[in-house]
């Protein structure tokens, strides 16, 4: 997805337990016989778990029904809704995990017969989410060419509480996998540099997520370690989810400029968060390129499980505030968040060569002049501006998100960022969790890249169009059709795609369907 999917955090998970002295004995020593033996216990346990359930367990039934049926925690994140209270990004699959009885909950998924089944294997200690989204993009105008695409992507996921399954006190370990396919609209049709659907990604099977996480300090601290993805925890807008631009989740100021695990390729690396009642402070540390390619320009990692730790490493820091807002007529919440990045690994300039020459020039070397590492800083802002309701748990209403980000010009396609745009959660009577947006994404192309393009005209005597920026409009409705299926029509306007004025301007129209089973 060359940005964050906001499609792939299904399962995804925090701890409800306090930290106790034994929870210590979680942080994994990996080539540890302890280790290892912790790990086969754990498998053992779930295996035990599954022959214990008994077979009422397994009959068909049909969960009660609600007058407002809260939508999945995955589809929560995409609603619109800004958290009134403290949400940082450390997941929330605790909210699944803390089950003190086998009772039946409203569904939440399109197939509900398994309702009591989950609910036993959520009290034993494992959840698990399976999420299948289709859609068909149709490039009507512009671009490179006219033309439809059909791509889908299966993502599943699976939780096992540690606490549940052993005789530890705490600890998370996830599992998630891809399977993307499909054709690309980017590739063959748009020309787009921020990628046009944040499902795109080569049609590869890939294991996308495998951690472990604790936490101490009654659930303040946390450390997670595994094979992790940035774009689950760092520079993500919850409202921006309803879109599918790949870069209103995963912004392009940080995927079009430093190799980084995000959708869909995971990096082995390690998080440490400190959250406290309105605040979090967040840092992260990644292998510097999740999917290299070797000599040939093929990629050496196409299925998230063939690791090299030569290519540098990626460091994030993020912190971030929430309020709620509190008024008359209901609460308005909001939150911002302020972070930055840098990548260890050597860079090419993008205009001089290895004298100081422009790479234009016939005097210039061909070589590009090295730059050491790469950095940029982005900030976030939501908003609540209007609520139908004065319930304070109500998602009805208007919100407002915006994000930007810059980065050096001398190494960076991407130099500035800047990303609005308008949610509303219930906008037409009846039809409460349907969700309507626009939005608008602008990425300034780096001067230094312009600055070639001239000098290659100069030279040349041509006069092709020079880098300038992409921008994009979107707007979405979301429909929830039942528990579980959600149905998205999507209109995509681009301007100058890929950059420049090169590219005609692009207009893709589509649909897009959302099953979690």
């Amino acid at each position: 997805m060359k940005a964050r999917s906001c499609v792939d955090s299904v399962g995804h998970g925090s701890l409800e337990k306090a930290e106790s002295a034994s929870a210590r004995a979680l942080r994994p020593k990996w080539g540890s016989a302890h280790f290892r033996r912790q790990v086969a216990n754990v498998l053992a346990s779930a295996i035990a778990m599954f022959a214990t359930i008994d077979a009422r367990s397994l009959t068909v039934t049909q969960s009660a029904t609600t007058e407002n049926i809260r939508p999945a925690a995955s589809e929560e994140a995409r609603s619109g809704r800004v958290a009134s209270e403290v949400d940082p990004p450390i997941s929330s699959a605790s909210a699944v995990l803390d089950h003190s009885s086998d009772a039946i909950a409203p569904s939440e998924h399109l197939v509900s017969f398994d309702n009591r089944f989950r609910a036993r294997l959520a009290n034993r200690g494992l959840t698990y989410e399976v999420e299948y989204i289709a859609e068909v993009l149709s490039n009507v105008m512009g671009g490179l060419q006219r033309g439809t695409i059909f791509e889908g992507l299966l993502n599943a996921a699976v939780d096992f509480d540690i606490g549940k399954l052993t005789s530890l006190d705490t600890g998370l370990l996830h599992v998630s996998a891809l399977y993307p396919h499909g054709r690309s609209l980017t590739e063959n049709y748009t020309g787009d540099l921020f990628t046009l659907s944040n499902i795109d990604a080569p049609h590869d099977p890939r294991l996308f997520e495998l951690w472990l996480e604790a936490q101490f300090a009654r659930d303040r601290f946390s450390i997670r370690i595994g094979q992790l993805a940035a774009d689950e925890e760092f520079a993500t807008i919850d409202q921006g989810c309803l879109f599918i631009n790949g870069t209103c989740g995963w912004p392009a100021i940080l995927s079009a400029n430093v190799p980084a695990p995000a959708y869909p390729q995971g990096a082995l690396g390690a998080r440490v968060a400190w959250r406290a009642d309105k605040w979090y402070l967040q840092g992260a540390v990644f292998d510097g390129d999740p999917n290299p390619a070797d000599d040939s320009g093929r990629p050496t990692n196409p299925n998230g499980v063939n690791y090299t730790l030569d290519e540098g490493a990626l460091l994030l820091v993020e912190a971030g505030i929430q309020w709620d807002g509190e008024t008359q007529n209901g609460n308005r919440p909001g939150s911002f968040k302020l972070g930055s990045w840098y990548h260890t690994a050597t860079f090419e300039h993008l205009w001089l060569d290895d004298t100081g020459v422009s790479l234009a020039s016939p005097l210039s070397s061909g070589q590009p002049a090295r730059v050491h590492g790469s950095w940029g800083v982005y900030a976030a802002l939501e908003q609540a501006l209007w609520h139908e309701s004065t319930d304070k748990d109500s998602d009805q209403g208007l919100g407002m998100f915006s994000r930007i980000g810059g980065a050096p010009a001398t190494r960076s396609t991407v130099e500035f960022y800047a990303e609005g745009g308008l949610t509303y959660v219930g906008l037409i009577p009846g039809r409460d969790a349907d969700t309507l947006g626009a939005a608008v994404v602008y990425g300034q192309i780096s001067n230094q890249l312009r600055q070639l393009a001239n000098d290659r005209n100069v030279v040349a005597g041509t006069s092709n169009p020079l880098p300038d920026y992409e921008m994009v409009i979107e707007t979405a409705y979301r429909v929830q059709l039942c528990p579980g299926w959600t149905l998205q029509p999507c209109v995509e306007y681009i301007i100058h795609p890929g950059g420049s004025t090169a590219i005609h301007n692009a207009l893709v129209l589509g649909i897009r369907s959302h099953l979690t089973l």
